[in-house]
């Protein structure tokens, strides 16, 4: 275990569930602030386990340390911290069929976990980061600005450098080890096709700008390594 990552995850999280501008939305309560421990104590497991070699506490880091331009109100701020722990808290994969429902498995845990933590206060904030978790298999968009950074988030490594690209192709082949090739080429490649077939790979201006160009480069030559002809 990194005990200095873990250390800044719970930064992360205590920073944005204890504080006093979080009481307005979370019930204030010895009760919900076991939860909140426990909860982030559950979600650390989760990262950790070692089938997950590129979504583990590595993602979750990366995600905090996109740059997140403008002002953000205390809610918003929230909202990142919850969908960031809570998007991928459900990671399993079938070698059978390696496009699972992960995404309605972890909003139903997120759920769950944000009743028990006192966000029965502001359900709204449920609603919002359920929303967004089912959302992050990527294959609808929404219009909500906030959604679409996140979600662009989640994105975010497909415009990376190079090398940081290729590793991350690498550890997410790993993670599905079990996979036959055929069948990860197959996917793999669904998946890129689908992503460059998008009118925009991102959806919030910021990623377009910055991100956009990478991404199809990136994915570009990943499919032709796959095999594929653009």
């Amino acid at each position: 275990m990194d005990n200095a990552q873990v250390t800044l995850l719970r930064a992360f999280w205590t920073g944005a569930l204890f504080t006093e501008a979080a009481e307005e939305f979370r019930d204030s309560s010895a009760l919900s602030d076991y939860h909140a421990n426990e909860t982030f104590n559950f979600l650390i497991r989760c990262y950790q386990a070692s089938e997950r070699k590129y979504h583990n506490l590595n993602h979750l880091e990366f995600l905090f340390k996109i740059e997140t331009p403008g002002v953000w109100s205390d809610r918003d701020l929230l909202i990142r911290t919850l969908f960031f722990f809570f998007h991928d808290c459900v990671y399993q994969i079938d070698p059978s069929n390696p496009v699972a429902d992960n995404e309605h498995r972890s909003a139903v845990e997120a759920m769950v976990r944000m009743q028990q933590m006192g966000f029965m206060k502001d359900e709204s904030i449920i609603k919002f980061v359920c929303d967004t978790t089912k959302l992050s298999n990527h294959t609808s968009t929404t219009s909500d600005p906030l959604q679409q950074f996140l979600l662009d988030c989640d994105l975010a490594i497909l415009g990376a450098e190079p090398d940081e690209y290729t590793s991350y192709v690498h550890s997410v082949r790993n993670e599905y080890g079990l996979v036959p090739q055929s069948t990860w080429v197959q996917k793999r490649g669904d998946f890129l096709k689908y992503m460059l077939n998008k009118k925009s790979i991102f959806q919030n201006p910021h990623f377009i700008t910055h991100y956009e160009k990478k991404a199809i480069k990136n994915m570009e030559n990943e499919l032709i390594s796959l095999g594929f002809t653009l």
